[in-house]
């Protein structure tokens, strides 16, 4: 532990997973209490094989990575390397989301 001189802040190192990107854990609290993902399994084509994925798998992330301030497609890459808010929003249930080491 570190202890500061002039401000109280003690630091640690800790194994713990953390994000810059914690505020999007409280707008997915959002889109879950306003019902959006029924909604979107409602109104989207469902899967058409065992293979498939629901439609919430594909919007959710898309809506979070607008809401954090992308603008382009490849920056959902920052959703999907974000251990951290995954966790936390619950998206490491997901298939599509698993890293693969790859681009």
């Amino acid at each position: 532990m570190i202890q500061q001189g002039i401000l109280p802040y003690k630091l640690e190192i800790t194994k713990e997973e953390i994000t810059p990107r914690s505020g999007l854990v409280l707008y997915a609290e959002v889109l879950q209490a306003m019902g959006i993902r029924e909604e979107v399994e409602r109104y989207f084509p469902q899967p058409g094989s065992n293979r498939g994925y629901s439609p919430w798998l594909f919007i959710q992330p898309v809506l979070m990575m607008l809401y954090g301030g992308g603008r382009h497609i490849e920056e959902i890459r920052e959703i999907r390397d974000d251990f951290a808010v995954r966790k936390l929003v619950g998206m490491n249930k997901s298939r599509r989301f698993r890293h693969s080491g790859t681009g």
